[in-house]
């Protein structure tokens, strides 16, 4: 198959088959963010394997499967690393708080030091977080890691953790934008 044929029917695939995929991964896992990324690891290993696959896996049933099969065994691997079952809690792409802080914590941190009200509202943003969350944010913020050692220590892909980190750091935005002391803060 040649490459811009490959492409046409990798993104057909895609297409069709995407949501399907992520919405057996999630009911597995019961963790968005997880499942995407395991969703995105099936369908690159895909992409990257298209050719050997394809030669055995000729229908776009064919691919499904393999696709599930490969996202299950994904899985399985997760889970076997991680030795526990993931949080039960459904989570959405708006699990961060919509008000701001409440004004007698505000009132609590005005009378403070600079240093001490950024700590403040530091702990404040990490009790909006995940746990998963706020363990990739303190491996690449307070622990300054690399991609490399964070991926071993989450059993993910450096390129799974690459768009944990931008997705996170979508979500710390929208956070941030709530407190108002906190727009424009450079340190």
């Amino acid at each position: 198959m040649e490459n811009n044929g490959k492409e046409t029917a990798f993104r057909n695939l895609f297409s069709e088959k995407y949501n399907k995929i992520l919405q057996r991964c999630y009911y597995k896992l019961n963790d968005r963010d997880l499942a995407v990324t395991i969703t995105d690891d099936a369908f690159i290993l895909l992409y990257d394997k298209w050719d050997m696959v394809t030669k055995t896996h000729k229908t776009n049933e064919m691919l499904t499967a393999w696709l599930i099969k490969t996202a299950d065994y994904k899985i399985k691997n997760y889970l076997r690393a991680n030795k526990k079952r993931l949080a039960s809690g459904i989570l959405t792409p708006n699990n961060y708080p919509t008000e701001k802080i409440p004004e007698k914590d505000t009132t609590k941190v005005n009378s403070q030091s600079d240093e001490e009200r950024m700590r403040y509202y530091s702990d404040e943003i990490k009790k909006s977080l995940t746990e998963s969350e706020r363990l990739l944010f303190s491996l690449i913020v307070e622990q300054d890691a690399p991609y490399a050692k964070i991926s071993k220590q989450l059993n993910l892909s450096v390129p799974a953790v690459k768009m944990r980190w931008m997705r996170l750091k979508d979500k710390l935005k929208k956070i941030v934008e709530i407190i108002p002391e906190l727009r424009g803060y450079k340190k």
